[in-house]
């Protein structure tokens, strides 16, 4: 683990180094969470809001609170999760809470002419900062973690003289319009990577302030926006000018600015080869983040849910059944009730049941909604649903589907995703040619590669169906009420339907179809994978985004090992990369898939 305590020998960043140590611990995810966070709600100007709380196994009155603010699209409970904050929080005892900010859609109807793809953009959480020039007015951000500060105080006697924030890329704008116009609250601030600045607003009173970045971020590159920022900052806390050099440990370079007054500290901080988001020259596992990508299409777009507190509850409920699901040995072992109520089978009941009745609650509410018959998400189309005689379908049937959706799209899609850089990262000559082609704006290349894909490293094995009557198949005679199982994987790879067929080739599909019966990955007949049109779409805008962003690089020479999971086939490694370079912003072509 990188060390960090503390990052500076003066004895005026005495009110720093836990800030510093936490926040370095914040940028490069240094260790895995593994106690339980808190989903709690709060209600603010009649909007329901919601944030992830961790508490110490050992509370006492008088610890510090820290307050993560995520980046644009972020979860407060992931970072928590992910980022190692709930670790620090036990070994060093301070609580921390992360509150969740709300996308345009919360609390605004959503218009109906948008695009899936403008709804996807505009169902991505983002701080509003209220009652700034830059922002609209919106939701009252800076309310909602005043109640989080305050509640705090009131339930664990919290030293209101040790509040920090911290806050990435949009959630650093937010640390800043913290530190500016809530500066009673606060007694620090560590601002990494911010998008943007606020309007100029001095504090109340000086605010010990750490702007982290790193060296290959292009979203805030160095140069004349950190001057800018630290030069406002030295004026708000009236610093003299800035030592010429620092102690920091490896791969660090510090700029600190202080004594200031009132004893507080401004400091800049750069990390050498740290990126925005994804980290430059660190290998990390690509399925993990495309399965949050697809779990915040399928809550969001599928299910239609609008604001963020029922989002927070569905993801939490689903994420609680998939990760209690991936080993279904385990469960069945476990199915004996003597085993008591903390055996996996057990847990995993509790887990379903729950995300039963968080389905069910929002079918009943869907339901009684005027606009009902105006919406187009796939929940309001089931409702709307009549058979032949003119019967809409149970809640249960509802739920049902809904989950069916879930777990056929969500979870699928994310491996096939993961599949697909992992394959394009090994072929040099694939991967330039199909960035090649969206360079140029066009996608036929795209889709022989998601249909290569899907050929090679389907992600379900096998189907099956149930005989009704007897049918012969060749010399071979399947009775009535037998379960006939084609297999996926072995059919897409016989050498009479396709040349080299364990070679990964998008070009056989370029301009092809595929052979009849010789490529079925969601299945086939009238029971075909009804998410098979979504999971192909979401993939189309996947794919490109995240090639025009960074440049990958694999870890390993060969591609991941098939590994087995629950009735999927995986990644052995989750498909591991490195990003190697970011691209700049430039204009897109107009012709997009």
């Amino acid at each position: 683990m990188l060390k960090c305590d503390p990052v500076t020998a003066v004895d005026e960043m005495q009110r720093l180094p836990f800030l510093t140590s936490t926040i370095v611990l914040f940028v490069f995810a240094l260790t895995d969470a593994t106690h339980a966070r808190e989903l709690r709600k709060v209600d603010i100007d009649g909007v329901p809001r919601t944030y992830a709380l961790h508490m110490p196994k050992r509370v006492a009155s008088g610890m510090p609170l820290v307050v993560v603010l995520h980046g644009k699209g972020g979860d407060g409970g992931t970072d928590l999760e992910n980022l190692g904050w709930q670790d620090k929080a036990e070994r060093e005892g301070f609580i921390v809470a992360a509150p969740n900010a709300l996308s345009s859609y919360d609390g605004v109807e959503p218009r109906r002419d948008l695009t899936i793809r403008d709804r996807l953009r505009r169902t991505v959480r983002d701080w509003r900062g209220q009652n700034l020039a830059q922002w609209d007015g919106g939701a009252n951000d800076q309310a909602l973690i005043a109640a989080i500060v305050d509640e705090a105080a009131r339930q664990y006697a919290i030293d209101r003289s040790s509040v920090y924030a911290a806050g990435f890329s949009r959630g650093a704008f937010m640390a800043q319009v913290l530190a500016q116009k809530m500066a009673d609250r606060f007694v620090a601030v560590a601002v990494i990577s911010p998008n943007m600045e606020p309007a100029p607003s001095t504090p109340s009173r000086p605010v010990s302030f750490l702007l982290l970045n790193g060296d290959g971020d292009p979203v805030f590159p160095l140069g004349a926006r950190p001057k800018y920022i630290l030069d406002l900052w030295r004026t708000y806390n009236g610093c003299p000018a800035p030592s010429d050099s620092h102690p920091a440990p490896p791969g660090m370079k510090i700029e600190a600015m202080g004594p200031c007054r009132d004893g507080t500290v401004v400091e800049y901080v750069v990390m050498a080869g740290v990126g925005h988001e994804w980290p430059v020259g660190k290998p990390f596992a690509l399925r993990p983040s495309m399965q949050s990508i697809t779990l915040d299409v399928i809550v969001q777009v599928i299910f239609g849910v609008e604001t963020s507190a029922r989002r927070d509850e569905l993801r939490r409920h689903i994420l609680a059944v998939t990760g209690l699901g991936r080993n279904p040995l385990v469960l069945f072992a476990t199915r004996d009730r003597r085993l008591g109520s903390h055996a996996p089978w057990a847990r995993f009941i509790r887990a379903r049941d729950a995300l039963h009745a968080a389905l069910v609650s929002e079918i009943r509410q869907r339901r009684d909604a005027p606009d009902l018959e105006q919406r187009g998400d796939v929940l309001s189309q089931l409702l709307l649903a009549r058979d032949d005689e003119g019967r809409a379908m149970t809640d249960d049937e509802v739920r049902d589907e809904l989950v069916t959706l879930l777990f056929a799209g969500h979870e699928t899609t994310a491996t096939s995703l993961a599949w697909a850089f992992d394959l394009l990262l090994h072929h040099p000559r694939a991967l330039s040619s199909l960035v090649a082609e969206l360079d140029g704006g066009a996608s036929e290349y795209l889709d022989a590669t998601i249909m290569e894909t899907l050929r090679v490293r389907p992600v379900v094995a096998l189907v099956d169906r149930h005989v009704r009557q007897a049918v012969g198949i060749g010399r071979h005679t399947i009775p009535a009420g037998a379960i006939a199982c084609p297999n996926i994987y072995l059919v897409q790879r016989r050498a009479d339907l396709y040349q080299d067929p364990a070679a990964f080739r998008p070009d056989r599909f370029v301009g092809q179809t595929p052979p009849a019966f010789g490529w079925f990955p969601f299945g086939g007949g009238i029971r075909r994978c009804l998410g098979a049109s979504f999971a192909t779409f979401e993939m189309r805008i996947v794919i490109p985004e995240v090639l025009r962003a960074v440049t990958l690089r694999p870890v390993s020479r060969r591609p991941a090992r098939v590994r087995r999971e629950a009735v999927t086939f995986v990644p052995h490694d989750g498909a591991r990369c490195v990003v190697t370079a970011r691209s700049q912003p430039t204009a897109r072509p107009s012709k997009t898939p």
